[in-house]
């Protein structure tokens, strides 16, 4: 028997099937495909239990035939993610807040916004709204619709995002106007699409199509933020996140726990680590992590962590550690003895000596991020690679730093990593698939490319002497396109990208035979228009950009190893070791002389 709340329940959704519309400005769409599982478990479990009150609610609405076929597939494809349920008492911490919903029935001026796909099926999505021409933000939604507010206290950054769940029309207060827009986006492989409405004075209905551009999934690419920053500290509340990494196009996010800078002490809290703190279903996973920092080594990402690594920031970061101790190195090994996988944060950045360069020659660096919402930097990357160092990049938001986005952009992955991992799924197989090399980075547009008939990641071998390979490659987008290059050893190649549209996707496409004589790596990266929003908000030139992992090349089975930039290397560590000599901060002498002796092994590896 289902209890009362379980009954008041089923009564809400007789409420809400009560106030369907019969049309929603396009072909019909059936009132049950706006019942989520939940409800049609419920509604079948009274009608046998001799509901009358049901049975005369689903005899009136000619829905119980629908409820019938589509019971057994509920019942089937209800998995792990049934331990999640909505959220409809609204949630927060210090860094998010997920509004209570409205609640209905709203008898006040409102939108009632569907938004589906081609095939008119429900679709979670980011919308957001205008009125007569200006941005509306609604203080709530209802409950078929979420409300998040990103916060930064250190920075002063609030943004909200308005989201639909993708199991019914939404219901959205509207304020007084004449015209509104809405926009719908449901990450990067969907055309984003906007539909205008004029208000009245009562309910008005929207319906939003989404345009699915790109095949990515089916070829077994799969998107993550690996770097995010929101408190996570009940399992209750999973839903409300992995239902808008859904709606954001997401499979994968990466919650780092992390220590000052925003508030004093730890922020970004996760309930738990290892597989006591993973959530997911079929579809979507996040797992828990941390981004280490020190003032002068600079950040790195943990990936996969089964305990936080402590103290997670030293070097005057947090007033209780001054100390530029342990160095980075020690903190890499920590998580790989885990079973974890790091790399720098930031390109490299946000470091008075950056020990970026000393981590990964001494071999515990497993990948390096070179792209956030509001940075891009590959030159440290490049230099590793010239000199041997094989890395893929990875790329993340870093939210809730500087959540400015333009009605097109996700909030979360609005910078992703593309990962390609076939028919696998779950943080383990990503780990591999990302540790393979079989990776891209985007802001907005979308990448192939190979040599030779072979992607992403692989290694291309040449005899003695060299010869030519032929590289192909493609950028994609529904928005302007500006530059397609083909890099080698970190050095553009002179070939001429030629543009193409097709259906409204812009292309710019390179089909070049190029002449190969020692060992080298190769990529591809491009740009599209600017980010408007967060050029206005952080006053920086931002455009969508998109960058390859790399394809090997090489010749007669030698290493790819630059001469000038390996003795460029080596300066900047022997700089670095005098800095921390010098200016580093250490507890003990014993501390600063093995920090130092890191140094020493880190050239003479180099050396020979």
């Amino acid at each position: 028997m289902l209890s009362a709340m379980d009954r008041t329940e089923v009564v809400r959704n007789k409420e809400t099937l009560s106030r369907q519309p019969k049309t929603m400005n396009g072909p019909q769409t059936h009132i049950s495909q706006w019942l989520d599982k939940t409800s049609m478990i419920q509604c079948i479990l009274l009608f046998n239990s001799g509901s009358a009150c049901l049975r005369q609610l689903l005899q009136s609405t000619q829905v119980w035939v629908s409820l019938a076929i589509l019971t057994a597939a509920a019942l089937a494809t209800i998995d792990g993610s049934a331990q999640y349920a909505n959220a409809h008492d609204g949630h927060g911490a210090v860094t998010y807040e997920v509004s209570e919903p409205l609640t209905e029935p709203y008898d006040k001026v409102h939108l009632r916004l569907l938004i589906t796909d081609e095939a008119d099926e429900p679709i979670a999505a980011r919308f957001t709204l205008s009125v007569d021409g200006k941005p509306f933000v609604p203080s709530q939604v209802g409950d078929n619709g979420l409300r998040f507010m990103s916060v930064h206290e250190g920075k002063g950054n609030r943004f909200v995002a308005t989201y639909a769940r993708g199991n019914g029309p939404v219901v959205v207060p509207l304020p007084k106007g004449l015209r509104g827009t809405v926009t719908a986006a449901h990450g990067f492989e969907y055309v984003s699409s906007s539909e205008s409405f004029e208000i009245g004075n009562g309910s008005v209905d929207c319906h939003v199509r989404l345009r699915r551009w790109s095949k990515l999934a089916n070829e077994g690419w799969q998107a993550a933020d690996e770097h995010v920053h929101y408190d996570r500290t009940d399992r209750r509340f999973d839903a409300d996140w992995l239902k808008m990494l859904e709606a954001d196009g997401l499979a994968h996010a990466h919650f780092l726990v992390l220590k000052g800078g925003n508030v004093p002490d730890i922020w970004a809290r996760q309930y738990a680590f290892g597989s006591a703190g993973e959530a997911g279903n079929a579809k979507q996973f996040i797992r828990s992590g941390e981004e280490y920092r020190d003032s002068s080594q600079g950040h790195i990402n943990l990936l996969g962590l089964k305990e936080v690594i402590q103290p997670i920031s030293t070097g005057g970061l947090v007033k209780s550690n001054t100390f530029n101790y342990p160095p980075l190195f020690d903190v890499f090994r920590a998580a790989h003895q885990q079973g974890a996988i790091g790399g720098p944060a930031h390109g490299g950045a946000l470091a008075k000596s950056s020990t970026a360069l000393l981590d990964t020659v001494l071999g515990e660096v497993d990948f390096f991020e070179i792209a956030n919402s509001h940075l891009y930097k590959t030159d440290v990357w490049y230099l590793l690679l010239n000199c041997g160092f094989i890395l893929p990049p990875v790329a993340g938001t870093d939210l809730p730093n500087f959540g400015y986005r333009d009605p097109w952009q996700p909030l979360f992955g609005e910078v992703r990593t593309y990962v390609q991992m076939g028919s696998e799924s779950g943080f383990e197989a990503w780990q591999a698939a990302l540790k393979s090399g079989k990776v891209f980075v985007t802001s907005g547009p979308l990448l192939h490319f190979t040599i030779n008939d072979l992607p992403v990641g692989s290694v291309v071998r040449l005899p003695k002497g060299g010869g030519p390979i032929d590289v192909v490659a493609e950028l994609q987008s529904p928005r302007v396109l500006e530059s397609l290059e083909l890099v080698c050893m970190g050095q553009p190649v002179r070939v001429t990208a030629t543009p193409s549209t097709n259906d409204g996707i812009t292309c710019l496409s390179l089909n070049h035979r190029l002449n190969i004589t020692e060992s080298c790596w190769l990529a591809v990266r491009g740009t599209g228009g600017p980010k408007i929003a967060i050029e206005q908000g952080l006053s920086i030139d931002q455009h969508e950009i998109a960058h390859s992992g790399i394809i090997q090349v090489l010749v007669d089975n030698q290493p790819i190893r630059s001469t000038a930039d390996t003795a460029s290397l080596r300066t900047r560590l022997v700089e670095q070791q005098e800095f921390y000599r010098a200016q580093g901060r250490f507890e003990s002498p014993d501390d600063r002389r093995r920090f130092i002796e890191l140094f020493e092994t880190a050239i003479t590896k180099l050396e020979n």
